[in-house]
Parts: structure tokens; sequence; C-alpha cells
């Protein structure tokens, strides 16, 4: 039983510091709403009543711009910038194909499939930059329990995406795309409340408790201690297109 606690203990302690309490939630939800979006958009070709072999063509097809336009988008705007951006693309493609769905019933293939594309374009990039976004947010003595336990979120949503697709759009076929446009939006809304990570340094772990009580004991006992100031160590790598050089600011 003491076993069983303590991996229990393990699994939410992110969830416990009160540092990375926000931070958490919103980064489960984010790759949660990645990933259903992702494979919602991927499998949708039934409710836009159009040709699921080229639908799935261009959906592979279409990967590889998403790729190419995130490394500029990281360079001179940022994780933050990049990732809200993203999503805000994705929920607006996707309510336009509902839009379209609502007032041209059956017809308008073409539109249909262009912003359903277009929006797992953003979608598929802002899935490729929450993994990076992630590791950056944490300290390293959780960095690997973060993003595995994002990566569990992320399957809960990519699970949960063919029987939105499918009971969901089998009343009503427009339901899905606003639902996988909805969490869009508010991946989008929640991504604010991260921090940049551009230029700056990864908080280390190994001595991240014993900072924070060093921190403490100079300031007379005080317990409000941030990240800021226990987020010392390794150079992120990021490149400076300004200096050439990395950067060197604290998270």
């Amino acid at each position: 039983m003491s076993r069983f606690l303590a991996v229990i203990k393990q699994v939410v302690i992110l969830l416990t510091i009160r540092q990375l309490r926000l931070r958490t939630l919103v980064v489960f939800f984010c790759w949660f709403a990645a990933s259903m979006v992702y494979y919602g958009i991927a499998l949708n070709a039934t409710n836009l009543s159009t040709d699921p072999y080229l639908y799935i063509f261009l959906g592979g097809l279409l990967e590889v711009p998403s790729y190419l336009i995130l490394w500029p988008a990281l360079v001179y705007i940022g994780r933050k910038k990049s990732l809200v951006a993203l999503y805000l693309i994705c929920a607006v493609c996707i309510f336009a194909v509902m839009a379209i769905i609502l007032i041209y019933p059956g017809g308008e293939q073409v539109a249909k499939v262009f912003f359903s594309q277009s929006g797992k374009v953003a979608v598929t990039a802002a899935f490729q930059l929450v993994w990076m976004y992630t590791a950056e947010l944490f300290p390293t003595k959780y960095r690997s329990l973060a993003v595995g336990e994002a990566s569990f979120c992320a399957r809960v949503g990519s699970t949960s995406s063919p029987y939105i697709n499918d009971i969901l759009g089998g009343y009503t076929v427009w339901a899905p795309a606003a639902l996988f446009g909805t969490v869009s939006l508010i991946s989008a809304v929640l991504s604010l409340f991260l921090p940049e990570t551009r230029h700056c340094t990864l908080p280390e772990s190994n001595d991240f408790f014993s900072k924070k009580k060093d921190k403490e004991a100079d300031r007379g006992g005080s317990k409000e201690t941030s990240l800021e100031d226990v987020s010392q160590g390794v150079v992120n790598l990021s490149y400076n297109p300004e200096t050439g050089q990395p950067g060197t600011e604290r998270l």
C-alpha cells in the first residue's frame, strides 16, 4: 500500500508544487487539445462529405509546410506567441468549416477542405511546438515527468477524436467542427498564461528546493519564492538573430 501511495504522490507531484501548478494544467490541456484536434481533423472526411482518399493525401502532404513554418516562427516570434497564434488560426479555420456546413449544407466542398486542411497545418505545427515548449517550461528534475504525463493527456485526446467524429457527427455534422474549434480557442487563451522561454536559461532541478530554502533564509523565512529565484543552469541554445549568440536570460 505504501508503494502504491508513493507512486501516486510521484504522479501528481507537479500539481503539488505551487510554482508549477498552473503551468502544468495549461500544458496538459494544450497537449490534449492539440492531439484531439489533429486527429479529429485528419479523420473528419466523412462529416465533410468529401473523398477520404484525397483528404488523407492532402493532409499528409501539408505536414511538410507545417514543420517548415514553425522554425522561423520560433526564431523571430517566440514560443508563447507562436503557440497562441497557431491555436487561434486553427480555431478560426475550423469555425469557418462549421459556418460553411451550416450555410451551404452539402455544398462548397473545396472551401470546406481548404479551411479544414489549413486548420490541420496550424494544429500540426502547434503539436510539434508544444513538445519542445514543455521541455523548456519545467526544471530538469521534473522535465521528463512533465513530458510523459502531458503525452498521456495527448493520448486521451487522440483516443476521443474518432468517437467525436462518428458519434457526435452522426447527430449533427457541424458539431465536431464546433467542438474542435472551441477547444483550439480555449487553448489559445490558456497559452497566454505560459511564460516565454526564448533566449532563456533552462531551470535546473538538482538544487531546486535547496536554493528555495536558501532564498527563504535570506529573506528571513519568507515562503514566497518563484521559479525565477531558482532557475539557474543550462543555457537555452535558441538562436538570437540579433547577436548570433545563445541568450542568457533567466526563465
